[in-house]
């Protein structure tokens, strides 16, 4: 029983691995609006691989929270926190050094003291965004989990009908109430959404959690997709709107459909062993793979490289390209003296 448990969420965990790589692929077309079927191509992956960083923090909270086990705060912290930073900061020096040296190399003293004080305190380069939020996440664990030890169903309702609530009346848009909702809203409601799926699952999700999560996931998508197109094609500039957002209502369906059809369903497969080394990468497979990106497309440009590939399956194709040479990286750095502590491995 365990290890079917361990190999679902293994298996999302690789799926959202993948989808954060196409994300970043077909991302950087999207933004420009030509209304052609290659930009709608691009708008429905987008679209389809939004609810990556979701799964992730759903998928933390489903395994990190243990209300039946009392948290030594020191020793989580310590723990977790080694995990994350170390390979964290690696990766973010590796970054630095790219961003400067081979864009900005001809700036002055002051630019560079400036460039490295917002690499530092933000982000070295824009994927990272999610580590800070992890860590802040990772901060509140001890906070939240003894709440979550006394907490009842109802009580798990109550807290995550104020999230949706919060999510749906104060984003980056607009704010519909002046109501302080704040405390409620964030990534911490995935956290605590993927405790109470994994530990207070309704009974007809027993029953019927694929059959809702195929219908949640595509009506999302639908609203996704179709909330871009139409907002886009309005003024013929691109506009993603809320649509984009992780914290908004459409992703949020997404993101439970995905979680809800992984959990439910009995996959068969041959893949489990690769399947679950590559999800025990999965951290430095998220860190390294803009850099193999980068190379990809580096040497395809560089060396005029033509690739004979239909240019609707060249986007998936690249990247599973990209997810396996961000492993094989992660794998050989583990193999390194001292390497488990910076590869990012699980």
């Amino acid at each position: 029983m365990h290890r079917g448990i361990v190999n679902w969420g293994n298996n999302l965990k690789v799926l959202a691995s993948f989808m954060v790589i196409l994300l970043h692929i077909v991302s950087a077309k999207v933004v420009h609006f030509e209304g052609n079927s290659f930009w709608h191509y691009h708008n429905f992956l987008d679209s389809i691989c939004r609810p990556c960083v979701p799964l992730f923090v759903m998928l933390t909270g489903s395994f990190l929270l243990k209300p039946d086990v009392e948290i030594d705060r020191n020793k989580f912290l310590k723990k977790r926190l080694i995990r994350i930073l170390l390979p964290f900061v690696l990766w973010s020096v590796i970054y630095i050094v790219y961003n400067y040296f081979l864009l900005h190399s001809n700036k002055d003293l002051f630019f560079l003291s400036k460039f490295l004080t917002n690499s530092v305190l933000k982000q070295s380069y824009y994927h990272l965004w999610y580590i800070y939020m992890l860590i802040g996440l990772y901060l509140f664990i001890p906070i939240i989990n003894p709440w979550l030890s006394k907490a009842k169903r109802k009580d798990l309702h109550y807290f995550l009908i104020i999230w949706l609530f919060s999510v749906l009346l104060i984003n980056d848009k607009f704010v519909f109430t002046t109501v302080e909702l704040r405390s409620f809203s964030g990534y911490l409601g995935y956290m605590v959404f993927g405790y109470y799926l994994f530990n207070f699952k309704p009974a007809f999700l027993e029953t019927y959690g694929v059959w809702t999560g195929i219908a949640l996931f595509i009506a999302g998508l639908a609203i996704t997709y179709f909330g871009v197109d139409y907002f886009s094609s309005v003024d013929h500039v691109f506009d993603s709107y809320l649509f984009y957002n992780n914290l908004s209502l459409n992703v949020i369906m997404m993101a439970t459909g995905l979680y809800l059809i992984f959990q439910n369903a009995v996959i068969l497969n041959k893949f489990n062993v690769v399947l679950n080394l590559l999800a025990v990468y999965s951290y430095g497979i998220y860190l390294s793979h803009i850099l193999m990106l980068i190379l990809i497309n580096t040497l395809i440009s560089s060396f005029d490289i033509q690739l004979n590939i239909n240019e609707y399956a060249a986007l998936p194709l690249k990247a599973v390209v990209c997810l396996i040479l961000s492993f094989s990286l992660t794998y050989l750095i583990n193999l390194l003296p001292y390497g488990k502590f910076i590869s990012g491995k699980n």
